[in-house]
């Protein structure tokens, strides 16, 4: 349930926030509702990885390919497609290290194995 939420709010919002985005729900979601930190940063990366790519394939098909192909001959990839899977990997690790961090925060506040200060 929490990667379609994710995946959902990370492709809705990518048409109207900044490249950042998929962070807030990753965040939140990592906060409120994994039980684990594992879960928490696999629910980031997959929802947002799956949306990024999902959008930039989309965008791709809408210009026929010729922006990723000019991307990718400037980039130095053998393949245009290469640039969808780092674009996916590019938001799918934003989205896993707000996962992570949301649910580490959420551990913290909620005082399950607080660490004392020194």
């Amino acid at each position: 349930m929490q990667l379609i939420v994710m995946f959902i709010t990370t492709f809705l919002g990518g048409w109207i926030f900044p490249w950042w985005w998929p962070a807030v729900p990753a965040y939140v979601l990592g906060f409120w509702r994994s039980r684990t930190g594992t879960t928490a940063f696999l629910m980031g990366f997959f929802g947002t990885a799956g949306s990024w790519a999902m959008l930039a394939g989309w965008l791709n098909a809408r210009n026929h390919g010729l922006l990723a192909m000019r991307i990718a001959d400037l980039m130095k990839l053998p393949a245009p497609w290469l640039l969808l899977v780092l674009t996916g990997a590019t938001g799918g690790l934003i989205g896993a290290l707000s996962g992570w961090s949301g649910h580490a925060m959420g551990k913290w506040f909620r005082g399950i194995n607080p660490k004392p200060i020194p």
